[in-house]
């Protein structure tokens, strides 16, 4: 088909769309494709229905497969900012080159791997790379060869790093100890700790640190390991944008208003300052399954309320009730894009309306993170396959289907591949993220065209919707 012949068909065919028309949700399988041979052409119908769901599926570059067992322990992938790619199953441990799926340098441990492993820095030249294993040993390994620099005992297989490359771990010599030690496993300070490493939250990059005592205690540490302040709380959240403030949680078993010889669990939400520990404000929520926040706003969800709060002080700003609510990511202009029992949907950060929704993508029951990349498009996943949609419109632009279904993915740092693991055997797919479809190249291909022709549309016909310009109405 000419470029001519589609601009025209569009030109004549866009009077005639409905907003229902516009606004259908069709199911992945009903894949219409352009035909110039239909007694009515092609109509904007048809062309709605190719990029809201008939997508591309993302090329594949490779794909890694193990050769353990299919019943082994795997972890998901870890994707450094120099593009390496890091990955272990059972006793092994892998590097992968990102550009053709082979093997770097492989190290085996005498025990299984507890599928903790990070790096103590971004791209320094003393970064190391830290293997945790379930005999609570932890393993520094050199990120270039996989030589073993040093390890340590700790007293379960947990630890974190900290932003300034600290490692925190925890050590028992009679009584539980938490220990900091610097990126070449020397020791910086010890002190009893009753917490769970995973829970440390960092206000700030500089060395500080917040974490749950176990004791219902909430305690922050200098840089140097000495004691801050201490509050009670049962968990503590910060956000990096936000050095003004950290947010306490704290347990409260309150009578159920539908059974009062029953006690439900509440959760008190608390604004504190990060450098004094004094309480700004106060408010309470049932269960919590996300916090977030952004531009000022503090995002709290629960099952069935997703709630908008002013960050600083805790007044909200509007409610949004539905089923099964849970945050899945954030845009790059605070947009929240929100896993339900219906679907997925955007919902504008300032009014809590929904911007558009697609019914056929079910993500809210999984703990499969999703993902925005600068170029505008959401990186999600249910059981099954991985999507990438337009952020600003819903549309499918492409997806990717494995063959076992999907156990998680990361992003490279450019944002231009996407590294997904596979449900069962582990089998790591490197896909290029390359998502503009056959009906927005053909629209592209339409602008691109000279108007010399008074029946090719001009580009002030144009109107831009997630960076695909698109024929305006009434054309």
């Amino acid at each position: 088909m000419e470029i001519n012949r589609v601009g025209q068909i569009l030109q004549n065919a866009l009077p005639s769309i409905t907003k229902d028309e516009a606004d259908k949700d069709y199911s992945v399988e009903d894949k219409v494709t352009l035909n110039s041979n239909k007694p009515s052409g092609v109509t904007a119908g048809d062309v709605l229905r190719v990029i809201k769901k008939d997508p591309e599926t993302l090329q594949l570059n490779w794909k890694f497969e193990w050769e353990a067992e299919a019943d082994s322990y795997r972890t998901d992938v870890l994707v450094m900012a120099d593009g390496s790619v890091y990955s272990c199953r059972d006793k092994v441990f892998v590097r992968i080159n990102p550009l053709d799926g082979k093997k770097v340098w492989e190290k085996k441990f005498h025990r299984s791997l507890s599928g903790k492993f990070a790096l103590t820095g971004a791209s320094s030249p003393h970064d190391t790379l830290l293997v945790a294993t379930d005999d609570n040993k932890l393993h520094a390994l050199d990120p270039a060869t996989g030589k073993e620099k040093w390890k340590i005992d700790l007293m379960t297989a947990g630890f974190k790093v900290g932003p300034d490359g600290t490692i925190y771990t925890q050590q028992y010599d009679g009584k539980q100890k938490f220990v900091a030690l610097t990126p070449d496993g020397k020791e910086k300070y010890k002190f009893p700790f009753n917490g769970h490493i995973e829970g440390i939250k960092f206000p700030d990059n500089s060395g500080a640190i917040i974490y749950e005592n176990g004791d219902n205690t909430i305690i922050a540490l200098n840089p140097d390991g000495s004691k801050l302040w201490q509050v009670k709380g049962n968990d503590v959240e910060c956000f990096p944008q936000d050095p003004l403030h950290v947010f306490i949680l704290t347990e409260k078993y309150l009578p159920d208003p539908k059974n009062p010889a029953w006690r439900s669990l509440n959760y008190m939400v608390s604004a504190h300052d990060p450098k004094t520990g004094e309480k700004k404000w106060e408010k309470l929520f049932t269960l919590i399954n996300f916090m977030g926040e952004t531009d000022g706003r503090l995002y709290v969800s629960e099952p069935r309320h997703l709630h908008c709060l002013n960050r600083d002080t805790g007044e909200t700003l509007w409610t949004k009730e539905g089923n099964h609510l849970k945050v899945k990511a954030v845009g790059n202009d605070g947009t929240l894009f929100i896993g339900t029992a219906e679907g997925i949907e955007a919902v504008d950060p300032a009014t809590g309306n929904t911007m558009w929704k697609r019914k056929t993508i079910k993500v809210s029951n999984n703990s499969i993170p999703s993902y925005v990349t600068k170029h505008g498009e959401l990186i999600t996943a249910d059981e099954t396959r991985l999507y990438v949609l337009n952020t600003e419109t819903g549309s499918v632009m492409a997806t990717f289907i494995p063959d076992k279904g999907v156990e998680g993915f990361s992003v490279s740092t450019d944002e231009r591949k996407v590294f997904l693991e596979e449900t069962s055997t582990g089998t790591i797919y490197s896909a290029a993220l390359e998502t503009e479809g056959r009906a927005e190249k053909i629209l592209h291909n339409i602008q691109k065209e000279k108007p010399d022709n008074p029946k090719i549309i001009n580009s002030s016909d144009f109107v831009e919707i997630g960076g695909v310009k698109l024929p305006k109405r009434g054309r």
